[in-house]
C-alpha cells in the first residue's frame, strides 16, 4: 500500500475522530465535580481527545512520521483495551451486535497500527516510547467503559418483610368500586378517583420499565432482561376495611387500599420486595395521572407556591419541570434548559428531612383539588449524583408535565433512583430489600 494512501486514510480517521469527540462533548451532561468519573469522561477527555486528534491530523500534513506512529500506536490500543474491559465489566450487555462492533473496532485498531508501521517511513521508536504509548492507550481504553458502570445503589428500603399469599384460582381482574368515585384496577393496581370533574389516577407500586443485568446502559441489555418479568396478579382479598392485591414481578409486591374515611381520605400501602439489586434507566416509585377542566399546577410542602404543569419536548425543545431532594435535605423545584437537559433553573426551594412526609397539592384552574402525601419517599430516595442529569441533580426526582398540549391532562412521575432526567441510558441501582410506599390522598379545599 502506498504511504500517501495510508496517510490520506489516517487523515480521514483523525478528522472523523475530532468530530466524534466534539459531538460527545456537546451531547453528554456537564456540571459534575472533579471527584466524579463523568467530569473526566464528559468534560475533560473529549476536548483533550479532540486536541490529540487535531495534532495527528497536523502530523499527517507536515510529514511528522515519528509522531504519527506514536499517536497511531496509542490510539489503536484504546479500542482493544475498551473491548476487553467492557466484556469483563458487562458480560451480558457486551454480546450480539455490540460485541461484534467492539471486536471490529479492536481489529481495526490492530490493523491500522500494523499498516501504519509497515508503510510510513521514520526513525524507529524506542522500546520505552512504545511502552508509554501503549500504556496511555490501555489507560484510556480501560477508563471509558469503567466510567459507564452504574455506581453501587444508594436507595434505602425501609419496609419489613411480608408474607405474601397466592390464590389457587385466577383472581378476578374486574374493576372494584371502593367508594363513590373511587375505583381500583386489580390487574395493574391503579386507583382512580373522581372529584368535582377532576380525575386522578394513582399507581403506587415500585415499577421498573427498563433494566440492565450488569450496570451498563439499558439500551444494550438483552431484550428479555431489559423488560424483566411482567407483573401479574396472584391473589385478591377484600374486607369491609380494605382490599389487598398480591403480585408477582421482579420480586413480590402487595398493595393494600383502605376504604375512605368519613373525611374522604384514602390510604394506600404498597410493599415491593426485591430479592436482589435492580439496575434500571426508567422506573417509578409512584405515578399520578391527572385530568381536569382547566390549567393544572402542583405545589410541594417544602415550597408551597403552585408551579404550573407545562408540555415538554424530547430530546430537545420545551423544558420539563421537576423536583428533587439532595444530600443536604434541600428540596428544589427546577426547570431544564431544553427537554430534560440541564443546566437547571430553580423555581422554588425548601427543606425536607429524611423522616418528613412530602405533601403535594394538585390545583385545577387555580383551585386545590387533592392533597397527595408520600410518607416514605424522602427516607428511601437515593441522594447520590445522577450520571445523566449533571449540575448537582441526584438520582431521585419528581417529574411533572402536561400530557401533550392539553392544559387539562398531566402526569407526575416519582422515582427513588432513575436516569430519566438528562442524557443517556445509564442504569442506576435499587438496593435489594423491602420498599414501602404509604400514600394518603384527601380532598383539598380552598381554605387548606
Amino acid at each position: 500500500m502506498k504511504p500517501t494512501l495510508v496517510k490520506g486514510f489516517l487523515a480521514c480517521c483523525f478528522a472523523g475522530a475530532v468530530l466524534g469527540a466534539l459531538g460527545w462533548w456537546y451531547l453528554m451532561p456537564e456540571g459534575f465535580p472533579a471527584s466524579h468519573s463523568r467530569f473526566w469522561v464528559n468534560s475533560v477527555l473529549p476536548p483533550v481527545a479532540a486536541v490529540v486528534f487535531t495534532i495527528g491530523l497536523a502530523a499527517v500534513v507536515r510529514g511528522q512520521n515519528a509522531l504519527l506512529k506514536c499517536l497511531v500506536l496509542a490510539l489503536g490500543t484504546v479500542p482493544i483495551a475498551a473491548a476487553m474491559t467492557g466484556k469483563y465489566l458487562f458480560p451480558e450487555s457486551m454480546s450480539g451486535k455490540l460485541l461484534f462492533f467492539s471486536a471490529s473496532c479492536s481489529l481495526f485498531g490492530v490493523s491500522l497500527a500494523i499498516v501504519s508501521f509497515r508503510n510510513i517511513k521514520s526513525r524507529s521508536l524506542s522500546v520505552p516510547l512504545k511502552i508509554l504509548c501503549i500504556s496511555l492507550g490501555v489507560g484510556v481504553g480501560t477508563f471509558i467503559p469503567w466510567s459507564q458502570r452504574g455506581a453501587d445503589p444508594a436507595t434505602k428500603p425501609c419496609g419489613r418483610p411480608t408474607v405474601f399469599s397466592e390464590s389457587d384460582s385466577a383472581p378476578s381482574k374486574e374493576p372494584l368500586r371502593l367508594a363513590d368515585g373511587v375505583l381500583a384496577c386489580p390487574d395493574s393496581g391503579n386507583i382512580t378517583i373522581h372529584r368535582q370533574g377532576t380525575r386522578l389516577e394513582l399507581s403506587s407500586l415500585l415499577t421498573f420499565e427498563s433494566r440492565s443485568p450488569d450496570r451498563f446502559w439499558t439500551l444494550f441489555a438483552p431484550s428479555a432482561q431489559r423488560r424483566g418479568l411482567v407483573r401479574s396478579l396472584v391473589n385478591l382479598k377484600r374486607s369491609a376495611e380494605s382490599v389487598v392485591f398480591d403480585y408477582r414481578d421482579d420480586g413480590r409486591s402487595r398493595l393494600r387500599v383502605h376504604a375512605p374515611d368519613s373525611q374522604g381520605r384514602l390510604l394506600l400501602e404498597a410493599i415491593s420486595e426485591l430479592p436482589q439489586p435492580v439496575y434500571s434507566h426508567l422506573n417509578t416509585f409512584a405515578e399520578l395521572r391527572l385530568r381536569g377542566d382547566g390549567e393544572l399546577a402542583l405545589s410541594f410542602s417544602p415550597c408551597p407556591q403552585p408551579i404550573a404543569l407545562r408540555p415538554f419536548d424530547y430530546p430537545f425543545g420545551r423544558p420539563i419541570r421537576l423536583a428533587y431532594l439532595d444530600a443536604r435535605n434541600a428540596f428544589r423545584v427546577v426547570e431544564a434548559q431544553s427537554g430534560e437537559k440541564g443546566p437547571f433553573k430553580t423555581l422554588a426551594e425548601g427543606v425536607l428531612k429524611d423522616d418528613e412526609p412530602l405533601r403535594m397539592t394538585i390545583f385545577v384552574a387555580g383551585k386545590p383539588q387533592f392533597h397527595v402525601t408520600l410518607r416514605d419517599w424522602a427516607k428511601q430516595a437515593s441522594r447520590q449524583l445522577s450520571p445523566t442529569a449533571g449540575w448537582g441533580l441526584p438520582e431521585n426526582s419528581i417529574e411533572f408535565c402536561l400530557d401533550g398540549d392539553d392544559v387539562g391532562e398531566g402526569m407526575v412521575f416519582i422515582t427513588l433512583a432513575a436516569t430519566s432526567v438528562g442524557r443517556g441510558y445509564d442504569s442506576v441501582g435499587h438496593v435489594a430489600g423491602t420498599y414501602r410506599n404509604r400514600m394518603i390522598v384527601e380532598p383539598a379545599e380552598e381554605s387548606d
